[in-house]
């Protein structure tokens, strides 16, 4: 499946950082399905230069899963809104991307004309999703964090490829830092929830 596919669905464009990396062909593995990918995993997941394929807290969705992740989001809110008689905003759209080790979904939060936001949405948590980046360039810097406090090397070919795709913005601030210091500020994070309920 390819990205084209999924905004066509959605009628959604996918953020221009995002778009830039699908281009670059380091999100190849994600186009496949996983009979594909199983085929080809050693491929993959020994070319330091695909998209997020390292240790951290977030595995990107396969494309072929992004409808189905989609349904679960899906049943997640109806069961928020019957139990406490809330309802999504109208005027959102949320789309499904990646996944945290938990199963939460990472979610572009389309709101308005502006680059989406990206929040989690924890399945098993009743209070409202988090804000977890207020833009998917953001969000890379997020990861990059996470892969720190999960033990990528960060002396590595992958994490110097991810850093390739962080904007000069957040490459800066993650120059020349320890793990301790990357791993601090990722343990010091708190989202700010995220104001979708009516």
């Amino acid at each position: 499946m390819r990205l084209s596919e999924i905004e066509e669905y959605f009628n959604v464009e996918f953020p221009e950082k995002f778009q830039q990396i699908y281009a670059s062909g380091t999100m190849d593995w994600m186009k496949c399905d996983i009979a594909e990918f199983n085929e080809n995993k050693e491929k993959y997941i020994s070319d330091p230069a695909s998209f997020l394929m390292m240790d951290s807290d977030c595995a990107p969705l396969f494309f072929s899963e992004v409808m189905e992740s989609y349904d679960r989001l899906r049943q997640w809110i109806t069961w928020k809104e019957d139990d406490e008689k809330v309802r999504l905003k109208d005027d959102i759209k949320l789309v499904p991307f990646a996944q945290n080790g938990a199963g939460d979904l990472y979610c572009f939060l389309y709101e308005d004309d502006n680059e989406p936001k990206v929040i989690i949405y924890a399945h098993d948590d009743d209070d409202t999703p988090g804000i977890a980046a207020d833009s998917f360039d953001e969000f890379l810097y997020l990861v990059m964090l996470s892969a720190a406090a999960f033990d990528e090397d960060i002396e590595g070919d992958s994490w110097k490829a991810h850093f390739g795709f962080l904007s000069n913005e957040y490459a800066d601030k993650i120059s020349n830092r320890t793990v301790a210091d990357l791993t601090d500020e990722y343990d010091s994070i708190c989202f700010k929830p995220a104001d979708v309920w009516e």
